[in-house]
Order: structure tokens, then sequence, then C-alpha cells
């Protein structure tokens, strides 16, 4: 009876921690350290506490490849403290990390709820669509907004919702569609569908108004994968011929009501397609120069990797090297803007590769039984677009749909395996 009640309690303060973890440090927080303490931080310890007294009375603990790679991680990042350059940098990071690591850890405690915790990604991005339109129409911003510290006051109706620009609003948007459109067949009453095409319509709306080019092809790749191959043969023609043509008028409608922001914004696509055309003719970047700066951090990044023989800079050092070593010209960006690019540099080979053996593995499970359950359709296709996604956010690290992914996408992996061999 104990240990029930103790189960009963770590899935609250998960759950939680889960929630509030959307919002990051949109919600405030406290500096401690070099580590803002924002509420899902403050939640993450006392969800292990509950948990670690459940398992402990239960005798039990996960032993599985994910949690073992969790693990090795979590190791990983406290050892290579030792050959960080600067160790505020790394002991900030490694707040951020512990962070993430602890969402995709206790994952396991949602076992049987992840409807609900689907739930709470859907009311997450309800909120933010609302924000999002307030945004739009008013200028006003969250503090944690870059709009609201005076960056760029031309763009200020562009929405960045509870995140601290609008590349990474964009992310989440295109990581939330899947579940719009894969739960349009799970919800099949008016009111619910209608809630949907809002929804829809909301996220097609405010990524154009975002403005990041990237996303723009991140979309058109998610309704390529969804319509051919997670969509049941003799409806695949019909769907990719609906969501082309929403999103073509969503597009339609954004630059005809705002021809301001729509000029810009197609000005600003027509400028980075020239840019790329001009880097793979002749390797220079000309108009935008975003598309070098990336280019030259990754280089930078491989002479990292090199000089660390494979081991990185260790957590949020790779901005030190930049900063301190870079034989390229990055016009003073020292982030990466690269998840993989970030997660090589900074933690080396061994964490990079499994890193991918676990997300590719996650991936896998939930294709294979896209087919048996909604959730795993929206996951799958959430997990295929991230990582043409994660080339956008200037860190993923502090990036929290990032992690919240990989804990639903984990905990609806081992329960449909689960399932399959029960079957």
């Amino acid at each position: 009876m104990l240990s029930k009640g103790w189960a009963k309690s770590a899935q609250i303060a998960y759950f939680l921690f889960f929630a509030l973890s959307f919002f990051g440090p949109a919600l405030g927080g406290i500096a401690l350290a070099g580590v803002t303490l924002y509420p899902a931080r403050v939640l993450a310890p006392i969800a292990w506490l509950t948990a670690g007294i459940f398992f402990v009375r239960q005798r039990t603990l996960p032993r599985n490849w994910s949690s073992l790679f969790l693990g090795l991680w979590a190791l990983w990042a406290l050892v290579s403290l030792f050959w960080a350059q600067d160790i505020n940098l790394a002991v900030r990071d490694l707040g951020n990390l512990a962070a993430g690591l602890s969402l995709a850890a206790l994952a396991p405690l949602l076992s049987g709820k992840e409807e609900r915790a689907a739930g709470v990604w859907l009311g997450s991005l309800g909120f933010c669509l609302l924000l999002a339109w307030t945004e739009y129409f008013t200028a006003w911003h969250l503090p944690v907004s870059r709009f609201s510290r005076g960056a760029q006051p031309h763009l200020a109706r562009r929405p960045t919702a509870v995140f601290a620009n609008e590349n990474n609003f964009a992310v989440f948007l295109n990581l939330s569609l899947p579940f719009l459109w894969a739960g349009w067949d799970r919800f099949p009453r008016f009111l619910p569908r209608l809630g949907t095409a809002v929804a829809v319509f909301s996220c097609l709306y405010m990524l154009a108004v975002t403005g990041s080019r990237l996303n723009y092809l991140v979309l058109a790749v998610a309704v390529l994968i969804f319509a051919c191959f997670l969509t049941p043969r003799g409806r695949r023609v019909r769907v990719l011929a609906v969501l082309t043509a929403t999103v073509v008028c969503t597009w339609l409608l954004f630059v005809f009501f705002d021809p301001a922001l729509g000029g810009y914004t197609v000005a600003d696509c027509l400028a980075g397609a020239r840019s790329l055309l001009s880097w793979l003719e002749t390797g220079q970047s000309g108009g935008s120069n975003s598309l070098a700066v990336r280019v030259n951090l990754f280089k930078e990044g491989l002479r990292l990797l090199v000089a660390t023989k494979g081991a990185g800079a260790g957590p949020g050092n790779f901005e030190v090297w930049v900063a301190s070593r870079a034989a390229s010209e990055t016009r003073g960006v020292t982030s990466p803007h690269n998840w993989w690019l970030e997660l090589l540099a900074e933690y080396g080979v061994l964490i990079f590769t499994a890193y991918l053996l676990f997300y590719f593995d996650l991936l896998r499970r939930l294709w294979r039984d896209w087919r048996r359950h909604w959730l795993s359709r929206a996951l799958a296709l959430a997990l295929a677009v991230f990582p043409l996604a994660a080339a956008g956010p200037s860190s993923v690290m502090t990036f929290m749909p990032h992690w919240l992914l990989l804990a639903l996408a984990r905990v609806q992996a081992e329960t449909e395996g689960a399932e399959s061999c029960a079957c």
C-alpha cells in the first residue's frame, strides 16, 4: 500500500515537472551559482526523490538500454568537467543537461498515462498559440523574448510565445503539428475536429510569421513524410493534396492580409535562396551571411574535436573555443546553432554515437507501430523531422521540447513494445 502511495506521488511530481518544462524560464526563476532555478528545475529533484523512494521500496530499478545510455551521458558530463576550459559555463550547461536528462530518465513514470502527457503537450500548444496571436496583434512579449529587450523592433510582431526567439517557437510548432495531424482521425466528432482545424491553421500561420526559413523546409518535409509514409494506402494522394493546399492558402492569407511583414518575409526567403546558391557555386555566401557563419561554426567544431582527440570540449565550452581559438570568421557568433554540432563538439564521439543509437532506436520502434496508435504515429513524424529542425536553434540543450519529445517517445515506445510482446 505504501509503495502504491509513493508511486502516485512520483507520478504527480513528474507530471508537474513535465508540464512546467514547456514554459522553462518564461515563468521566471532565481539565479543560483550560475544556474537559473525556474519552477520546472525545482520540481526535478522532487520527482527524483519520490521516484527513488518508490524504486527502493519496490527493490527494482529500470534496467534497459535507454536507462544505461542516459546514465552514461550524465557520468561523462561530470567527468568532462576536469578538462572544461570554463568551469562556470560547464556548470551552467550541466544544469541544463540535468533537467533534460531527468525528463528522459524518469519518463517510465508516465507508463499508462501517455495520452494524458500528449494532452499536456496539446494544452501547452494551445496556450502558446493564444499568446502568439496576442504578440502578433499587439507586439507585446513576455520578458523572456528577445523582442521585449528591444531587438529588431521592425519585427516585433513576430511571435516567440514562451521562448527566447521566433526560431525556437517555429521548431516547437513543427514538432506539435504531427500531434494535430495524427489526432485528426483519433477525434472524429465535430467540435474536436473544429478545434484541431483552428489549431492547425494557427500553427501554419504563426510558422509563416516567424520567418524561420529552415522551418519552412522542415514543414515541407513533414508534409511529405506524413502523407507518403505515415498515411494508409488509398488516402495518401488526398492527404498530400489537402495538406499542401492548406499550407499554400495559409501563406497566401499571410502575405495578403499583412503585406508589410509578409513582403519582408518573402524577400528574406529569396535572399536566403540566393545565398545558398552562391555558396553552392563558389563556396562563398552572398547576401545574408547566416549560411557562411554556420559553415564556419561547423568547421570550428571539427577542429575542436580533433584537438580534444574526440572527447569534446565539455558542457557549454564550444562557445569558449570559438571565442578564443576560432580560425574561421563567425562574426561574433559563438553558439553552435546546430544540435548535432553542439552534441559532438561538447560531449565527444562516444556520447554522440550513443545518442544517435538511442534516438533512431526510438524512431524505429515508433515507426513500426504507427498503425497501432495515433500517438506512435505523431511521435514517429516528430522524431523524423527533428534532425533537420535541430539545425535551427542556437542551442538545443536549453530547448525543452526536445527533451519532452524524447521522454514521451521513450515511454510510448516501451509501452507499445511491451504490448506487442504480450500479443
